[in-house]
């Protein structure tokens, strides 16, 4: 039962990672509406963080790693000891710190704006991110890359 519910979960990121990429790839250059970025961003993030708790629930399981209640924590040790297991780039660990930094920002911003080939995403501190269709597609490449060495890893 609790390997269906965590197949489940890993099917459920895929779904919502070719979302992403069908949104990116296809909505926005027939719209040209930037904020369809955004969209495609929560839909990578979403599928990220899915992949992520799969992947530390399976280590879990398997005894080779001890998690702990607070998500940072669990957010380091998938960083470290996870990641270069699953034989992913330090490039790919690079995009998908930015993406969950990227991705939390959206979700608590107050204001979220776009511009021509880009949007700004703002903080509570006013601080800006800014996210362009480039650096989208490269974590949306990332986040795949971690589903496929999931898939071959865990469910061969």
């Amino acid at each position: 039962m609790q390997k269906e519910k965590m197949s489940a979960s890993l099917v459920s990121a895929e779904r919502v990672l070719s979302g992403a990429e069908h949104m990116l790839m296809r909505i926005l250059p027939i719209s040209g509406d930037e904020k369809i970025l955004l969209k495609s961003l929560e839909k990578t993030y979403e599928s990220a963080v899915l992949t992520i708790g799969f992947i530390l629930k399976y280590e879990y399981l398997k005894r080779r790693v001890v998690l702990s209640k607070d998500k940072n924590e669990n957010e380091k040790l998938f960083f470290s000891k996870c990641l270069p297991k699953y034989g992913l780039t330090e490039k790919d660990g690079k995009n998908l710190k930015e993406l969950l930094i990227y991705g939390r920002k959206q979700r608590g911003s107050p204001v979220t704006f776009s511009r021509k080939g880009y949007v700004v995403i703002m903080d509570d501190d006013l601080g800006t991110l800014e996210l362009d269709e480039g650096m989208l597609r490269s974590y949306i490449s990332s986040t795949r890359e971690l589903l496929t060495s999931v898939s071959l890893v865990c469910l061969s």
